[in-house]
């Protein structure tokens, strides 16, 4: 049982992949589901879905990086539906979309060293919590993937409702559709280069496939539950009526640092769009840092030149001086910290709290 995804069919690709397209849709599925609650849609500014993708925690979604072309951060995503069309659910705004830093989507890798990086990160406006209906993928502990005698299950969608074929036949299903698959030789999949064919995954065959609408869709390792791959691309037939073929599918587990690096409310991200929207709310952020910042060190550079001055006027040894200015030279290293306030606030986050500046000035990493 098999599955496979597309790319944009767009001036200049090579004619390799002329015949591939963006956001496939499940083959021949075996079954409708309403399992996989953490499985997502992805939809543009006026609501019309445009990619699958799965949630990973409250704020973060992960999906292929070439949904990007039809995604904005004007888009939404949708979580706790089986069918698009049925009601209930939640609808979140995105905030971000974010890509591996120096790994952009690459769809023409010029070597063999280069990593088509069909991978990216969506970051939630709002929290979309667990419930009856949602849940949060599981990510592979490696990058590694059940054999070609394994099982890997595909789960997808489509604009209207979560759809599959059987032989010409194009039929709706109610629920989400899944197909079982086995992992296939990367030859199979390899009709124009792919560069670093490490980080992909080949699986699925004609009849066993995706093809529009499920893209950045989840490719499932059916013993472990974990989520191995996400729907990347698919080739149509010549007249471009249906998908065939096997399909490839980003490796998550070769992602699995730039994945854990944007987890939770914050996340990182190379993205110009994200660095000012980030700047506005540390604009209002830093003042608040800097004064707690200061003020902590204040307190404690008083304190201690009180305690200074207090065992100096107290004191009765004759080397009293000396032990004053000891104490002295304590109390300046703290007012050093309090100095080093600037620069930590400089380099705040989001998620920077007067506790983490102040640490930083005592370690004096700025």
């Amino acid at each position: 049982m098999k599955a496979t995804v597309a790319i944009t069919l767009t001036a200049g690709l090579p004619v390799a992949l002329a015949s591939a397209i963006l956001n496939p849709r499940v083959i021949g599925p075996d079954e409708p589901t309403d399992r996989y609650k953490f499985v997502v849609s992805i939809q543009d500014s006026k609501k019309a879905h445009s990619c699958g993708g799965m949630l990973l925690d409250s704020t973060t979604v992960l999906t292929a990086s070439h949904c990007f072309r039809n995604t904005t951060d004007a888009g939404f995503v949708v979580a706790g539906k089986t069918n698009l069309e049925g009601t209930g659910g939640v609808t979140v705004k995105i905030s971000t979309l974010q890509r591996p830093l120096h790994k952009p989507y690459n769809y023409q890798p010029a070597s063999a060293k280069d990593r088509m990086s069909d991978i990216g990160i969506i970051k939630l406006a709002t929290p979309i919590e667990k419930s009856d209906n949602i849940e949060y993928a599981s990510l592979p502990t490696s990058d590694a993937v059940p054999d070609g005698s394994g099982e890997l299950t595909a789960v997808g969608c489509t604009t209207l409702s979560w759809t599959g074929t059987k032989g010409d036949a194009v039929f709706t299903v109610a629920n989400r559709a899944e197909v079982l698959l086995e992992q296939q030789p990367i030859s199979t999949c390899e009709s124009s280069p792919l560069g670093d064919t490490s980080t992909l995954i080949c699986a699925g065959k004609p009849g066993k496939t995706v093809c529009s609408g499920d893209s950045g869709g989840p490719l499932i390792d059916s013993k472990t539950g974990a989520v191995v791959g996400l729907t990347s691309i698919s080739k149509r037939n010549d007249d471009g009526s249906s998908c065939t073929g096997a399909g490839l599918f980003t490796r998550v587990g070769s992602y699995l640092d730039f994945i854990n690096e944007n987890l939770g409310e914050r996340g990182f991200t190379d993205g110009d769009n994200q660095r000012v929207k980030d700047e506005a709310k540390l604009a209002v952020l830093r003042p608040g840092l800097l004064a707690s910042c200061k003020k902590h060190f204040q307190v404690k550079y008083s304190a201690c030149m009180n305690e200074a001055t207090r065992a100096f006027i107290a004191g009765k040894d004759a080397d009293k001086s000396k032990v004053y200015d000891q104490e002295v030279a304590k109390c300046k290293a703290i007012h050093a910290m309090g100095s080093a306030c600037d620069g930590c606030v400089r380099e705040a986050k989001l998620d920077s709290t007067a506790e983490t500046i102040i640490q930083c000035s005592e370690a004096g990493k700025n």
